[in-house]
Formats: structure tokens, sequence, C-alpha cells
């Protein structure tokens, strides 16, 4: 009966205490990691930072011949469109000051705001 237990040697034990040490050591830097505040980077006032972090890497710029997601946010967040949607999901003029359609409405002119510019690229 007694040759079925098993004393743990003096080598085990050393692993053991050497494990529990480890597991506090590691418990002590995330808490010590938890009370330090985040780098605050420079800003002025009145201005925020916009912080994006895309699921995937870019690997598109041009949101007409891609489908990728990242692509389509990528493409939301750094061009503008001549409309947009407000937050009751109307569309409304974004970068066009004014706009006038034709009667038969085959003909749409579009001013834009003083603040923007469009740049048309002949190939």
């Amino acid at each position: 009966m007694c040759e079925d237990l098993q004393v743990p040697t003096l080598i085990q034990i050393d692993g053991m205490a050497a494990r529990i040490r480890m597991v506090i050591a590691l418990a002590a830097l995330c808490a010590l990691m938890s009370c330090t505040g985040a780098a605050k980077s420079e800003q002025h006032p009145g201005e925020s930072v916009l912080r994006f972090v895309p699921q995937s890497d870019l690997e598109i710029l041009d949101p007409v011949w891609s489908t990728a997601m990242i692509t389509r946010n990528h493409g939301l967040l750094i061009y503008d469109t001549l409309f947009g949607m407000d937050t009751k999901g109307k569309i409304t003029p974004q970068m066009v000051d004014k706009y006038e359609v034709s009667p038969d409405k085959k003909v749409w002119t579009f001013t834009l705001r003083p603040t923007s510019s469009f740049t048309m690229v002949s190939r």
C-alpha cells in the first residue's frame, strides 16, 4: 500500500516554487502596468484625435475597383463626397453648396462650397 504513495522530490518542489514565483511576478507586473496612465499626445485646445484601427491591411486604395470593406472604410474617411447622409438617413449636400436639376432631369449642375476644390485627372 505504501508503495503507491508518491513523494515529491526536491527538484519537483523547487520547480513548483519557481512557477509560483513566476505567476506572482507576472501578476505584479500586470497590476503595475494597469496603474500607469496612457501616454498623452500633444493636443491643441478644441481639437480631438480620431484613431482608426482597421480590421485588416489596406491593399487597394481605390474604393471603385474593390469590394473590400477596409477599402470602403478608408475611402469614407479620406475622400469627401458631393452628398452624404445625416443622422436621420436624409441625403444632404456635403461638398455641394447648391445644385440645380433640369426639367427633364438629364442635366444636374452642382456648385461646390467655397472651401471645396475639385480635381479632374485626364489620362
